[in-house]
């Protein structure tokens, strides 16, 4: 609910970073930025998304590498013909 208060759960979810050390970079980095407007995280939280995401990494990001891989090319076709239908159609 915190980190949704400013993107969604796809973004990291569907992000390309699988490595710790990057995660925990972004967490911090999200956190500061959390607070300086007015948004709680206790570090115990950072924590456990770190975590999280490092565990969800490993196991769709690279055990699972060609599904994902798959999965990011059909989100970006989708995408782009989103986009080419909305600047046809001015939507």
């Amino acid at each position: 609910a915190v980190c949704g208060a400013c993107h969604t759960a796809a973004r990291p979810l569907n992000s390309p970073h699988v490595n710790g050390d990057v995660w925990k970079r972004y967490a911090r980095r999200m956190h500061l930025k959390m607070q300086g407007s007015g948004i709680e995280l206790n570090r115990a939280d950072e924590d456990k998304i770190v975590d999280f995401l490092i565990y969800d990494s490993n196991i769709r990001k690279i055990e699972r590498r060609e599904e994902f891989e798959s999965q990011q090319r059909a989100l970006r076709d989708m995408f782009e013909a989103l986009s080419k239908d909305a600047k046809t159609t001015g939507k």
